[in-house]
């Protein structure tokens, strides 16, 4: 498989895990609304890892493509938004 499909499947995975946020959230928010927060809760812990593992590919995706053009700088800045996304 070549790289620039391995980027091209990363940022589905990103656009993916961004729809998984906003679906739980919003479920979260509805369960919590209307008083039921155990449904809220099952989505959240369900779906949460799925949303999770996806964004994390799509960071190391979206720093493969953008590699050659960051410095030093970069890394720390892609180090620093992975660990804080599996860090949550």
């Amino acid at each position: 498989m070549r790289s620039s499909n391995l980027i091209r499947w990363s940022g589905l995975a990103a656009t993916i895990a961004g729809a998984l946020f906003i679906i739980i959230n919003l479920t979260a928010l509805l369960s919590l609304s209307f008083g039921q927060g155990s449904l809220g809760l099952l989505v959240r812990t369900v779906i949460s890892p799925v949303g999770g593992a996806l964004l994390v590919l799509g960071l190391i995706g979206l720093y493969v493509r953008q590699w050659e053009a960051t410095d030093a700088i970069g890394l720390v800045g892609f180090l620093c938004a992975l660990f804080g996304t599996v860090s949550i």
